[in-house]
């Protein structure tokens, strides 16, 4: 099946799971639910506006790279509200599809994806786009099969560690998508490009690392898999030697696992949390210092000013 193919409306709606309806433009519930996804400001702009800049990137070129992430990134929103089914977004907003039913959500977010891929003009850049999406999809629908198995299947922590890499690919998959958006429109020397953009995908797993972290009672109330998680598994509380290591390792469910380590092991885990948590932070200002200094030119630095946001991704 072809990337294109296996993109289309239908399929992907299939493949998550979203009910199968049909965008109407002449809805008022539709041009409201569009309007509601679109309305969030989009918080990669403060990082990728230098590094457009420092890639030459015409104005026109950079007004739509912003504005196709804009519309990708709402898409993505109202994907994710539905998979989730949570009361609010992860900013706190209310979940598009509480507000206007999933038929509904689902249609327009997939509408806004096809307008976002309609918007880049370059064919090679947009197949690059495609095939970011598809691995996005993918990993969607991977983690909502971990998710529904997670009571009963009994993984060992090495294929439980595989499956948290292929659906970590989701976040990475949209840096990826970012950059494919930014090296289209390069007019710079291409090696001042190459760093940054790995720098870019260090960030979105730091920031992916980052999340699991402060979201680690919700991952367990939601049967997530999360990166936490394993190293919970690969390397749980305890001194070594220790009972709990044989519950880690059981041929048990691995959620049940986590929940007996959780029970007998809760402060030590948060004192584990609280350490990584600081440790995240400190790596993700030496990856943003690192960033502005490639925009830069400069190689050195000891404390550059990092003037980016922070917060919800």
């Amino acid at each position: 099946m072809s990337v294109t193919r296996e993109l289309s409306d239908s399929d992907i709606a299939r493949l998550l799971e979203l009910p199968a309806t049909t965008w109407v433009a002449s809805s008022a519930e539709h041009q409201r639910c569009v309007r509601y996804l679109l309305a969030r400001p989009l918080s990669v702009e403060p990082i990728i506006r230098p590094i457009m800049g420092a890639g030459a990137v015409p104005a026109a070129g950079q007004q739509r790279i912003l504005s196709t992430l804009r519309l990708f990134r709402a898409a993505v929103r109202g994907i994710d509200d539905l998979l989730d089914r949570s009361d609010a977004e992860p900013s706190g907003r209310i979940a598009a599809w509480r507000l206007f039913g999933a038929a509904t959500t689902a249609s327009s977010a997939l509408h806004l994806w096809r307008r976002s891929l309609e918007s880049v003009p370059n064919l090679r850049t947009r197949s690059a786009v495609l095939a970011e999406s598809a691995c996005m999809v993918r990993s969607a629908r991977l983690e909502g099969a971990v998710r529904r198995v997670a009571g009963t299947a009994a993984l060992p922590v090495p294929r439980l560690a595989g499956l948290e890499r292929r659906i970590r690919d989701k976040e990475w998959a949209y840096w990826r998508l970012v950059a494919a958006l930014i090296r289209g429109e390069w007019r710079a020397a291409s090696h001042r490009w190459n760093p940054i953009a790995g720098l870019l995908i260090r960030l979105a797993d730091n920031w992916q690392r980052t999340d699991d972290v402060h979201d680690f009672e919700e991952d367990l109330g939601e049967r997530r898999l999360s990166s936490l998680v394993v190293d919970l598994l690969r390397r749980p509380p305890g001194r070594g030697g220790d009972p709990v290591a044989a519950v880690a390792s059981a041929p048990a469910p691995w959620l049940g696992r986590l929940e007996v380590l959780v029970e007998t092991h809760g402060a030590e885990l948060d004192r584990r949390r609280e350490s990584l948590s600081r440790s995240l932070e400190c790596e993700q200002s030496r990856i943003l210092a690192a960033i502005q200094c490639q925009v830069a030119g400069i190689r050195d630095f000891h404390s550059p000013s990092l003037p980016y946001l922070q917060g919800e991704h």
